[in-house]
C-alpha cells in the first residue's frame, strides 16, 4: 500500500508518463504501485514484462483506455 505522499508523487509520475495523449508505456513499477494503478484505472491493461523475482520493481506494459465522446450522426 502506498502512503499518501507516495501516492501524490506516483500520480505526478503517471501524469508525466501519459501526457500528450500517450496511451501505452513500459514502466518499472513495484507491486504496490501496480495495485494503486489498477485501482485508479480499472480499465487499464497491465502486463508484466519481466520475471526476475530478485528485484523489487518489474517492467510492466501499461495501456490506458481512451474515452471517446459520443459521435453525432445526423
Amino acid at each position: 500500500m502506498l502512503k499518501q505522499q507516495d501516492k501524490m508523487r506516483f500520480d505526478n509520475f503517471l501524469k508525466e508518463s501519459f501526457k500528450n495523449d500517450v496511451l501505452v508505456r513500459e514502466l518499472r513499477l513495484s507491486r504496490p504501485e501496480v495495485d494503486y494503478l489498477q485501482q485508479s484505472f480499472p480499465n487499464a491493461a497491465i502486463s508484466c514484462l519481466t520475471t526476475n523475482n530478485q528485484q523489487e520493481k518489474h517492467w510492466y506494459k501499461v495501456e490506458l483506455q481512451t474515452v471517446h465522446a459520443p459521435q453525432y450522426v445526423g
